[in-house]
């Protein structure tokens, strides 16, 4: 009996423990995590990867607008002057985070890139990535760039669609 008892108690320590865990989960968000999946992003722009960017679309995009989200890359494309020769990541610029009990339950941002191409033209671009929307995880990923050149984001390229709350 008394191993029936400590089996049972063993089996709701580990129930709670996964239950607090899960709690936790959106506690922070994962600075590098968002880094590297942009990087991978800016790698799909050094490349001229389409097929691999759209990949960090979000699904209402992936499902909705494949067609016209692939041709807006491409001019995306044909927008930047000459092949990129180097980035510099700026950060993961403004955003907004929303919580409920402590808990992130949508997290947006915008993570930034100066760029220079071999024709000495330089751009910055920005990747508007909805990173945490429990309410809506069809709108997690991708859902607009915006890209200039010179700095001056009177005169861009924006491409994609706006899904912010």
């Amino acid at each position: 009996m008394d191993s029936l008892v400590k089996i049972m108690g063993s089996f709701f320590a580990l129930i709670l423990i996964m239950i607090l865990s899960s709690c936790i989960v959106n506690e922070h968000v994962d600075e590098g995590n968002i880094k590297e999946n942009a990087v991978r992003m800016m790698e799909c722009i050094v490349n001229k990867d389409s097929e691999e960017l759209f990949d960090f679309y979000n699904k209402d995009m992936k499902d909705n607008y494949k067609d016209s989200s692939l041709d807006e890359i491409r001019q995306l494309f044909e927008y930047i002057d000459g092949a990129i020769t180097s980035y510099n990541y700026e950060g993961k610029g403004g955003g907004e985070e929303a919580k409920n009990n402590g808990i992130i339950y949508y997290y947006s941002c915008h993570p930034e890139f100066d760029f220079t191409t071999e024709t000495g033209q330089e751009y910055t671009i920005s990747f508007s990535y909805l990173y945490i929307w429990n309410e809506h995880p069809e709108y997690e990923g991708i859902d607009m760039i915006q890209i200039c050149k010179d700095g001056d984001w009177g005169e861009k390229l924006i491409i994609g669609r706006n899904h912010y709350k």
